[in-house]
């Protein structure tokens, strides 16, 4: 391999320290869309939730709030601007993986993709509690059943659509009465207050609606009497 003398050498490494100094430039003067585009935030979880409005935050660097546009592919989501700088609420119409594409003066700046969950079950809850031991006269008083949502951020509501109360008689036969409504009717108050203490008294069948418009079947909740062992018993 022949050597380069030192004439060629500085010619060989004013023309690299050049190039590199191209390169440099233009990696910082051609920064891509993804670079731009500084935030793309949920502020309540770290899914996006159907039937929900998911707030959601973006900004892109150099371009003010009312620049940038939102959209999804296939009308999967209802997008909506809040009015408020850089905020967007994103409805998901189902499940599994949602792209959102953000552009800035008709300019696409990036594509990013989120995970999209059905809303999780609601609990049922009766006098505040998800079963256990309760005052038959406590129990009696109850007007409705509600479904609870705890710990999500989000402040969503679930309408009981129809529930039975159902316990066992004295010869071990299943009673069960309906409600139609988020009400105990007054048949289900008389059975309650036939309740002996010790016995055990369901609330089962329960339906709710979510705010995404979808039917729940959920889990039933037990309590058991701890008062009034001088009732009559059931016939």
């Amino acid at each position: 391999m022949k050597k380069l003398n030192s004439k060629s050498k500085r010619v060989f490494f004013t023309t690299i320290t050049t190039v590199l100094f191209i390169l440099m430039v233009a990696a910082c003067t051609n920064k891509s869309n993804k670079e731009v585009v500084t935030a793309i935030s949920l502020t309540k979880m770290n899914v996006l939730y159907v039937g929900v409005d998911n707030p959601v935050v973006i900004a892109v660097s150099g371009h003010s709030s009312d620049e940038i546009e939102v959209s999804v592919p296939d009308d999967a989501a209802k997008i909506t601007v809040t009015g408020e700088k850089g905020q967007f609420i994103i409805n998901p119409k189902r499940p599994g993986v949602l792209t959102m594409i953000v552009k800035a003066k008709g300019i696409k700046m990036l594509e990013a993709m989120f995970r999209v969950k059905a809303l999780p079950n609601p609990v049922v809850m009766v006098n505040g509690q998800q079963g256990g031991y309760i005052d038959k006269d406590v129990l009696a008083a109850q007007e409705e059943v509600t479904a609870f949502m705890p710990n999500f951020d989000f402040d969503l509501k679930f309408t009981i659509q129809s529930f039975v109360v159902s316990t066992a008689d004295k010869n071990g036969y299943m009673i069960q009465i309906s409600s139609d409504s988020n009400k105990l009717t007054e048949q289900q108050k008389e059975l309650i207050k036939k309740l002996k203490k010790g016995q055990r008294v369901n609330f089962e069948e329960v339906k709710a609606m979510g705010p995404d418009g979808s039917i729940r079947d959920l889990p039933a909740i037990v309590f058991e009497i701890i008062q009034g062992n001088q009732q009559i018993e059931l016939n």
